[in-house]
């Protein structure tokens, strides 16, 4: 992964997957590849199988939540990291990525709300500018 070498990575992953090596990490592994060939359905599908292993596990459920923003399903994805931002040991990578779907879902004045909680004001308008760019090229 490191050297951008995803279509190997993925058939590491997949061979330590099948060898019974079902550690949730794996699927995230496998997950963050297939987003980043901007295959989402399957790095979804990664996710979920890596959740089935350990359903609290937060980066899992963190970056399912970003990789359905990828696929514009942004109430899913809001529902899930919304939950996450709402738990004691929330990130701020956690609140972003929600900034982030609100953002693009059309909600501007939750995203500014929940991206002002760590960004000074001058970083949460670029934001909201970015978020208002991609919607109108979409």
């Amino acid at each position: 992964m490191a050297q951008k070498k995803l279509g190997i990575a993925l058939i590491e992953i997949k061979t330590a997957i099948a060898k019974g090596d079902n550690l949730p990490a794996a699927y995230n592994i496998e997950g963050i590849a297939f987003d980043y060939l901007q295959v989402h359905d399957k790095a979804q599908m990664a996710y979920r199988q890596g959740l089935q292993l350990a359903p609290d596990d937060r980066v899992l459920r963190n970056n399912l939540g970003l990789s359905l923003v990828f696929s514009h399903d942004y109430n899913q994805a809001i529902q899930i990291l919304d939950a996450l931002v709402h738990e004691p040991d929330a990130t701020e990578r956690n609140r972003q990525n929600l900034a982030l779907a609100l953002g693009l879902s059309g909600d501007d004045a939750k995203a500014q709300l929940v991206a002002a909680r760590d960004l000074d004001e001058a970083s949460v308008q670029k934001n909201m500018q970015y978020y208002d760019y991609v919607r109108s090229i979409h």
